[in-house]
C-alpha cells in the first residue's frame, strides 16, 4: 500500500461551528434576552458536546478552538441576557411602585 505524501485530513468536530456561530449571535443579541439566554444554552451545549467529540478521538476531529470560542461567546451572551432580564425586573418593579 502506498502512503500518501499529504497527511490525512481532519474533519470538523460536529456542532464546533454551530457553537460559535450561535455564540456569536447570541452576544450580538444581548439586548432581546429570550434569544440571547436560549442561544447562549444551546451554544454552550454544543461545544461542550463538540469538545467531548475532539478529546475522544483527536486524531480524526479539530476545532477545539472554535468550541471554546463558542462557549465562552455563548457564556458571555447567557450573562448578559441574564444582566439584561434583572436590570429589566429592577426597573420595572421601581415603576410599577412609583405608580402605586
Amino acid at each position: 500500500m502506498e502512503q500518501s505524501a499529504y497527511p490525512a485530513q481532519k474533519e470538523t468536530a460536529n456542532g464546533a461551528v454551530a457553537s460559535l456561530v450561535l455564540g456569536i449571535i447570541s452576544l450580538i443579541f444581548t439586548a432581546s434576552v429570550i434569544i440571547s439566554i436560549v442561544l447562549g444554552i444551546i451554544a454552550i451545549v454544543l461545544g461542550n458536546k463538540a469538545r467531548k467529540q475532539i478529546r475522544e478521538e483527536p486524531d480524526r476531529y479539530e476545532g477545539d478552538g472554535m468550541t471554546i470560542a463558542g462557549i465562552v461567546l455563548g457564556a458571555l451572551g447567557l450573562a448578559g441576557g441574564a444582566i439584561f432580564l434583572i436590570v429589566w425586573l429592577i426597573i420595572g418593579l421601581s415603576a410599577a411602585a412609583y405608580w402605586m
